[in-house]
């Protein structure tokens, strides 16, 4: 779903006020950048001038597919870099190479790639820019900008080399682009778990401090945004709109009943503490609330860790469930549906007393056939 707001001509006002300041070589490189981004905007495959064929090294699918649910591809790319603008003048040294890795970042999101792992897209996104569109440059000025695509939503070191203020300043870039849409898509539930998907598995990474003191010295900002308890706070009345009132939380040696409140200082400790949970099952007559908890947990664990969320229907039975990432690959997990048509008064009990209550979903752990028979699972449901 497109924001309304956009139009086709904020890119080329972006042209005018932002690009124009760029050195005659890179301005041609985000020229055609642009003309990139406004084919994705309209998913007008025609347009594209990049390897019109399958790429069987990248696996590539042609470019047909394009653009957000809810955010379009070039809204996003105006977003960052007016954010670009905010932190850094025209007139800094950087701000060509930094414009050149935030226009290319999201490139490797146009072609028509399955699964949307953020490390993926990033890494597409630097070999199409490396392939196609940065040629020409110094090598010194390609190797930082292909560094900065490449680690745009990496959790690095601030003491390691990759970690450098171009680095940080563009992935910093790319986070309040994200927040920007939010704020304007209205509060828009099913745009803005559409935005959320896009933004998940990135933690929150404090820059260097000299980057710190050299975006004060040049354009005041307010950091606060940076502070996930700030963040927690600040999206609790969202939650609490969207979400009911009790979640059931389950653990490996543990059933509670929790509230919202409760549940929030779960994700926080979960989020300090890289700690990771077994499932968490919720009644929801909606199926965009279930979707909601699934990319607040994502948000602040990232998708290294296993995660397993299952949807209570109307009938009071599991009706479905997900299963976060590890390096990158889907796990296979079997997860019991569960009866809980008793729940109510007598919610805790009757799931500590029941057939099992939860399964755990991990890498090592399967349900055994005389598990799934003893409450009635098939393959075939």
């Amino acid at each position: 779903m497109d924001s309304p707001n956009f139009t086709i001509n904020q890119l080329r006002e972006c042209w005018d006020r932002y690009l124009r300041y760029l050195p005659p070589m890179e301005r041609g490189i985000a020229s055609k950048l642009l003309f990139m981004y406004d084919g994705a905007r309209f998913y007008s495959p025609a347009v594209f001038t990049s390897p019109p064929e399958e790429d069987p090294d990248l696996r590539f699918t042609p470019f047909t597919r394009a653009g957000f649910e809810s955010v379009p591809l070039g809204q996003h790319v105006v977003y960052a870099v007016e954010a670009l603008a905010r932190l850094l003048p025209a007139s800094e040294l950087m701000y060509s190479s930094a414009m050149l890795a935030t226009l290319c970042c999201d490139l490797g999101k146009i072609p028509g790639i399955v699964d949307r792992l953020v490390d993926n897209h990033a890494i597409y996104g630097m070999v199409l820019s490396d392939r196609y569109y940065l040629k020409g440059l110094g090598d010194t000025l390609r190797e930082n900008v292909l560094n900065a695509i490449l680690l745009h939503h990496a959790n690095v070191n601030s003491n390691t080399k990759d970690s450098t203020i171009l680095c940080d300043l563009v992935r910093k870039v790319h986070q309040m682009a994200t927040l920007t849409a939010i704020r304007e898509l209205s509060m828009d539930l099913t745009s803005l778990i559409a935005t959320w998907r896009r933004f998940k598995a990135e933690p929150f990474i404090h820059p260097r401090r000299e980057w710190y003191r050299y975006v004060e010295s040049t354009t005041p900002i307010d950091f606060s945004w940076l502070d996930p308890q700030l963040f927690l706070a600040e999206l609790a009345p969202l939650i609490n709109r969207t979400l009911p009132d009790e979640f059931v939380y389950l653990t490996k040696d543990d059933v509670a009943l929790v509230s919202v409140d409760t549940f929030l200082k779960i994700v926080r400790k979960m989020a300090l503490d890289q700690c990771w949970m077994d499932i968490l099952v919720f009644e929801a007559d909606h199926l965009e609330r279930w979707r909601m908890v699934t990319l607040i947990i994502e948000r602040f664990l990232g998708a290294s860790d296993v995660i397993a969320i299952g949807l209570l229907g109307k009938d009071h039975r599991l009706a479905r469930f997900d299963v976060g990432y590890r390096s990158g690959k889907r796990l296979k997990a079997k997860l019991i549906p569960i009866n809980v048509a008793t729940l109510g008064t007598k919610r805790l009990d009757a799931l500590r007393k029941g057939k099992p209550a939860w399964a755990r979903v991990t890498a090592c752990r399967k349900i055994t056939e005389k598990e799934a028979e003893s409450v009635g699972w098939r393959d075939d449901e």
